[in-house]
């Protein structure tokens, strides 16, 4: 949707619903006509379908259908609407006709191959800020109490917000949405990268990232909890900044994350 025009015909959700929110979300859907079903998706899972007529602004009452592609806590949400195709009955969109839809099906490989190309929305000429706030590029991290620049890399950063005790903070990018990227940033005063590895109660795995900016190492992945972090740290005359990686791919590469992770050390050498 852009403003109350539609430009395009599929709808993409994505969130951390789970499987039972996901589930809910399309059987909530304002359909008239509705009629349900299941299809075996590209990965070879079975999902469910929801597709009838639902109401558009300024396209009136339109065919569409609603597929969900769930893993793990992530949930994607797909909906398709036949917009040349008003008068079209509901029942007449048959399941191979939503198989063989391009942006399901791309969404749905993707998922298994993890395959990327650069994505950086807010470089795009078609994206804009609708909202009644400008964008905001310097934030608080609050655990650790020092501001941070966001850069202009074409990304939307988010500060999350979480346990006040806790020593770290955590940003995370929200668009592109997928493939998912959180980072929980720390210092340690007196450690260097080594030593603060050396220091830590974990399973270390000959893991690493690669193609990381002039200063920054990367460290084996630590296994915690049963959950592997991959960790690049940065040191300084006083303390070395860590910062973990969880991402949503086994795409190693860091060189899309070169603008963040020197706003991040910027930050920690900045004192207000």
């Amino acid at each position: 949707m852009c403003g109350d025009s539609l430009v395009a015909n599929d709808l993409v959700w994505m969130g951390f619903f789970g499987d039972d929110v996901g589930k809910a979300l399309i059987g909530n859907l304002q359909i008239a006509d509705a009629w349900e079903d299941h299809i075996t998706l590209w990965d070879s899972s079975t999902r469910p379908v929801r597709g009838g007529m639902m109401e558009l602004e300024g396209r009136g009452t339109t065919p569409m259908a609603a597929i969900g592609i769930y893993y793990g806590e992530r949930t994607i949400i797909v909906e398709h609407f036949w917009t040349n195709e008003a008068g079209r009955p509901p029942r007449a969109i048959t399941i191979d006709e939503v198989r063989s839809l391009d942006v399901p099906s791309a969404v749905a490989a993707n998922r298994e191959t993890f395959e990327l190309v650069p994505a950086q929305p807010t470089h795009l000429a078609n994206v804009a800020n609708t909202g009644a706030l400008a964008a905001t590029r310097t934030a608080l991290l609050p655990n650790l109490g020092r501001k941070i620049t966001f850069p202009d890399d074409g990304y939307v950063w988010l500060v999350l917000g979480g346990d006040p005790e806790a020593p770290a903070d955590v940003i995370e990018r929200r668009a592109p949405f997928t493939p998912w990227l959180r980072l929980e940033i720390n210092y340690f005063w007196g450690y260097t990268g080594k030593s603060l590895v050396a220091s830590m109660n974990a399973k270390r795995i000959d893991e690493r990232v690669w193609s990381l900016p002039d200063g920054w190492e990367a460290q084996p992945t630590l296994e915690i909890d049963g959950v592997r972090r991959l960790l690049v740290t940065r040191d300084d005359m006083n303390g070395v900044t860590a910062v973990s990686i969880h991402l949503g791919t086994y795409n190693r590469d860091m060189t899309g994350l070169h603008p963040i992770l020197e706003a991040i050390f910027q930050a920690m050498m900045t004192r207000e």
